[in-house]
């Protein structure tokens, strides 16, 4: 991870369009890295994020990383990730706000298209074969 380091902190300095986090600005920290866990930290304008999207891809062609393809994950996998993670952001977002209802079904109408679409959202799509809905769990 000093290599991501590395790589975000020349971007950075080469870069005039990026903003620091007002919080890390005098410390000139963008990034925290722990064990499984990376941290990064921007003003969350449109000019930090291109720099640092450029510097994580920088980092994956380095590292011969590939990109995550839903594809790979079985029906049983799509669930539980939109069990876990899905159906709970928008649980999140609703206590602190006042979502309305519309959204929430727009929200929901993305999920189903992600667990029977296999993640591709294009209208007339076929949708997952019923054999590999059946497939076992692994």
């Amino acid at each position: 991870m000093e290599v991501l380091t590395l790589m975000l902190n020349r971007r950075v300095c080469n870069s005039d369009r990026f903003t620091f986090h007002w919080y890390f600005s005098k410390l000139n920290i963008i990034n925290l890295c722990f064990a499984d866990d990376l941290f990064l930290f921007a003003h969350g304008d449109v000019d930090s994020a291109h720099v640092i999207m450029d510097s994580l891809e920088e980092f994956k062609d380095a590292s011969g990383g590939l990109d995550w393809k839903n594809k790979s994950l079985y029906f049983a996998g799509r669930a539980q990730l939109i069990r876990s993670v899905l159906g709970s952001m928008h649980l999140y977002w609703a206590s602190v706000f006042i979502l309305p209802s519309s959204l929430m079904l727009e929200l929901e109408q993305v999920m189903r298209g992600f667990l029977w679409c296999q993640g591709d959202m294009k209208k007339g799509k076929a949708k997952v074969a019923w054999d590999v809905v059946c497939l076992p769990k692994r």
